[in-house]
């Protein structure tokens, strides 16, 4: 039970709308976003404690007598009430506000005259776009923010840095992400209690994964995780480092680390979110991706089937995490057999993820990858050749020389030649390929994947 100076939880704040009305009852995660959108009620991380370990609350008023409480109001699981609500509550904070400037001159010194109060008065930042997906009203944001911080402030927070970084991130701009995460992290100190220096962190070992930095990659998921224990973080806070380390080690292709990682993260979304949930489905997107790699596309295809349902639904068809999943899915039935149920909607779903992806070129790189191997297990081999070449030409502008992506480019081309028949150039590309791959563990399933082509080129 939680006793503050109100007798429950009320649709919105009393003292504002005097008909507001106290709730018998409201799920965890009503609350959870209530508190989260300025609800003072309770604090975000009580609620995510109770949600977390399943603990019924009661919220009561202390002026009650404790020998006969109030009603107050449970906060339960979803499932606990029976009456469902549309809406079930209004939050709201006064310290936000939006304001649209209209007719502003286009010429220079007007922006900095609007923005740099702001600046000023530390309104301005550029998270908001990146965090809602929309990325070019974010990348206006983060210059503005860059400039007017650079002119009125004499330098760039390290907050904002990190900010205008994670957007380079998102933009398949890694380099130059690693560069400004670097700048910051070491004006910073390596001590920082600051939340922006653990999102430093997180961010550049999502880079350095990218880029196929592993061992800096793991570096800076261990020191996020230490970083998190010193802080005594939430569950859910290194539920999602867990996640994303696992991926970074799926990517790495050290498969029993990631099982490990994703082991640690899978309970705590189950609990908070619910089973169904697209942010509970990501661990089974990375087992699927796992089981896939390690070359049983039959056991991948019932996971990625769960996951792409639940991204379709809460996200949509056009999101980048239902196109990726789209892809593999498409990816896994062929290599499964089912080639009747891919071939129709091959090349549109190919279309549409390119429209998508844009200038992207890192996410465009391995997506091409995924259609080239679709396309090759389909026997259309004229839009393998088509994808091959876009992953050539976009692995080279965006990825670093050393990256393994570089070395399927060769293997992919193997691939296609022996499918021609030309069992020469399969021959030489594939030893293109292993000269590249030799850096890796035998273990690793790109080499797996090169020994598999070198089998069936016939001596």
């Amino acid at each position: 039970q939680i006793y503050t100076d109100v007798d429950g939880v009320y649709t919105t704040d009393p003292r504002v709308v005097p008909k507001a009305r106290r709730m018998e009852r409201i799920a965890f995660e009503e609350m959870l976003e209530m508190a989260s959108l300025g609800a003072k009620v309770l604090q975000v991380r009580s609620v995510e404690v109770a949600m977390v370990h399943k603990v019924p609350t009661y919220v009561r008023s202390s002026f009650d007598d404790p020998a006969n409480p109030g009603a107050g109001t449970l906060i339960c699981n979803e499932e606990d009430i029976v009456e469902a609500q549309v809406v079930t509550g209004i939050a709201f904070s006064r310290d936000e506000a939006q304001i649209t400037l209209r007719r502003v001159a286009d010429k220079p010194g007007v922006a900095a005259a609007v923005f740099m109060p702001l600046a000023e008065a530390g309104i301005m930042h550029c998270a908001q776009g990146r965090m809602a997906g929309d990325l070019s009203s974010s990348q206006k944001g983060c210059e503005i923010a860059l400039q007017t911080e650079s002119e009125v402030l004499g330098s760039i927070r390290p907050k904002t840095q990190v900010e205008a970084a994670k957007l380079k991130f998102e933009l398949g701009e890694c380099q130059q992400a690693i560069a400004d995460f670097d700048d910051a992290i070491q004006r910073a100190g390596d001590e920082s209690s600051e939340a922006w220096f653990s999102e430093a962190l997180w961010f550049r070992g999502l880079c350095h994964a990218q880029l196929a930095n592993f061992r800096e990659a793991r570096a800076d998921f261990e020191a996020l995780l230490q970083w998190r224990e010193r802080a005594n973080d939430l569950p859910l806070d290194r539920a999602w480092t867990h996640t994303d380390y696992a991926e970074a080690l799926t990517i790495e292709g050290d498969f029993e680390a990631a099982e490990e990682h994703i082991e640690k993260s899978a309970p705590v979304f189950e609990s908070v979110f619910g089973p169904e949930h697209h942010y509970s489905k990501f661990d089974d997107f990375l087992r699927a991706r796992i089981t896939l790699w390690s070359g049983n596309a039959e056991r991948a295809l019932p996971l990625y089937e769960g996951v792409y349902q639940a991204e379709l639904r809460d996200l949509g068809r056009e999101h980048l995490w239902t196109l990726q999943t789209l892809a593999e899915l498409l990816w896994a039935k062929a290599a499964a057999g089912n080639i009747d149920e891919v071939q129709p909607i091959f090349i549109a779903e190919r279309d549409r993820s390119l429209q998508a992806l844009g200038e992207r070129l890192q996410q465009r790189s391995a997506l091409a990858e995924i259609w080239a191997r679709t396309a090759l297990l389909l026997g259309d081999l004229e839009t393998a050749a088509t994808e091959i070449e876009r992953m050539q030409n976009d692995t080279e502008a965006s990825l670093p020389d050393a990256h393994p992506r570089h070395a399927l480019v060769h293997c992919l081309r193997g691939e296609l030649a022996l499918a021609k028949g030309d069992t020469r150039t399969a021959r030489e590309q594939a030893a293109q390929c292993a000269e590249k791959l030799k850096g890796l563990p035998e273990n690793n399933y790109r080499r797996r994947w090169l020994a598999e082509l070198r089998a069936r080129i016939p001596v």
